[in-house]
């Protein structure tokens, strides 16, 4: 989300220039060969990863697999660094390094996994848990609270299939539902759409978002604030739920949210004409703490608006593109990554990322004017999430196809000028 390890991890190599011609955006040639690796995990691509303190990376979907901070596999998971079953949606890192992933469907899915890659037999019994929320239900994304209990958010299907309620489950540590939290453990809350991503506050309020409206004409950027409980967030858009339009008429989805310093958060999707008879842009979008679009800022004499009415979108070269991730560095500048391509993952698509400056500009010292894109094969390629590294290198990770076979795609970029990323600190 393995055998044989000389077998299973496909390196692309890729020309760079020298380290002294390096800038942010070039591949990191520390980083596999040439910045990029492609792992065989047997079960597809990627959908989400998380960065350890000592730099090793997890990654799930299809399956799981923890890297070295250099790209090869980490031996000491699960003897190969690979474990072809579980995966999931999303992942999420314990403190105490255990790795948690959510995914499934007809129902949530979350499973624990050891430093080692065996499944946590003091989660759940045997190391998964199955809650079935009354539907059709589709985990999307998992965090981890300080206390050590497990939220994790999706979707309970009542539209044919097609649209539904924004579901949040909390579990114990133990993998037991938190029955101080909503009904039960869980809280479902109806918006007609998906819940595709979450995160959680410092205050420990729960934001998660998506689209909604999907029974009517168009859908729209759906964003909803809970308590610690599970309670609506009254001081969020004075019910709970934000909702804009930010396609003016068009289908506008967020596919994922990144928190900045001071509150605000930044949704990153796509915007799409109804019919899809246009390709459709990538789409940034940012809301204030009270979940009203960054128009102005709170302060119009201090702060500056961001991009247009709050949003942006972003073309690149006509292609038809997908943001599925959104992160934000320490400097504030907010990077963004998916796919372009002619069709979504039907003909071939490449790694798409685009780097903006805090009024959502785009940042001209990124890639070529703000963006890049990295080609594999010819394929259904893509970023599905990114991380930030404690250095700022950005690692994405997605879907590389590899002689017709679809494979966890890793890439490594520079985020300042020159010289490779540090191998980082060594496992104990």
């Amino acid at each position: 989300m393995r055998h044989a390890v000389a077998s299973a991890v496909l390196v692309l190599v890729v020309a760079l220039p020298g380290a002294a011609g390096a800038a942010p955006g070039d591949l990191d040639s520390s980083f596999g060969i040439g910045g990029i690796v492609t792992t065989d995990v047997g079960g597809g691509g990627a959908n989400a990863l998380a960065i350890l303190p000592n730099g090793k990376i997890v990654v799930a979907g299809g399956g799981l697999a923890r890297y070295l901070p250099d790209g090869s596999l980490d031996p000491v998971f699960d003897g190969d660094g690979r474990v072809p079953t579980g995966g999931g949606r999303g992942v999420a890192i314990q403190s105490n390094g255990r790795i948690v992933t959510a995914g499934g469907g007809p129902d949530f899915q979350v499973a624990r996994y050891r430093r080692d890659g065996s499944l946590d037999p003091t989660f759940g019994g045997d190391g998964t848990v199955t809650t079935d929320l009354g539907s059709e239900d589709e985990a999307w994304d998992v965090v981890v609270q300080a206390d050590g209990k497990i939220v994790v958010a999706g979707v309970s299907l009542v539209i044919d299939g097609l649209a539904g309620d924004f579901a949040v489950v909390r579990y114990n540590p133990d993998g037991s539902l938190d029955g101080s939290f909503g009904t039960g453990g869980v809280v479902l809350t109806e918006l007609g759409g998906w819940a595709f991503a979450l995160a959680l506050q410092d205050d420990s309020k729960i934001v998660v978002v998506g689209t909604g409206g999907l029974s009517q004409v168009t859908q729209d950027v759906a964003l909803v604030r809970y308590e610690t409980d599970g309670d609506l967030d009254t001081s969020f858009s004075g019910d709970g739920i934000a909702t804009a339009d930010l396609g003016n008429g068009a289908d506008d989805v967020a596919l994922d949210v990144a928190l900045q310093a001071d509150g605000k958060l930044v949704v990153a999707g796509f915007v799409e004409p109804v019919g899809g008879e246009l390709p459709a842009d990538f789409l940034l979008a940012r809301f204030n703490v009270d979940g009203s679009l960054d128009t102005q800022g709170l302060d119009p004499y201090l702060d500056a608006p961001f991009g247009t009415n709050g949003s942006v979108t972003t073309d690149f070269d006509g292609g038809d593109e997908q943001a599925w991730a959104v992160a934000i560095e320490s400097g504030g500048k907010i990077v963004v990554a998916g796919l372009t391509g002619v069709t979504p993952y039907e003909t071939p698509s490449d790694f798409a990322l685009a780097r903006y400056n805090g009024d959502g500009s785009l940042d001209e010292t990124f890639g070529t004017g703000g963006k890049l894109t990295t080609e594999f094969e010819t394929g259904s390629n893509g970023v599905r999430d990114l991380a930030i590294q404690a250095d700022g290198a950005i690692v994405a990770a997605g879907t590389g196809t590899i002689g017709g076979v679809s494979q966890f795609a890793l890439a490594r970029y520079l985020a300042t000028p020159c010289c490779g990323v540090p191998a980082g600190i060594p496992p104990p």
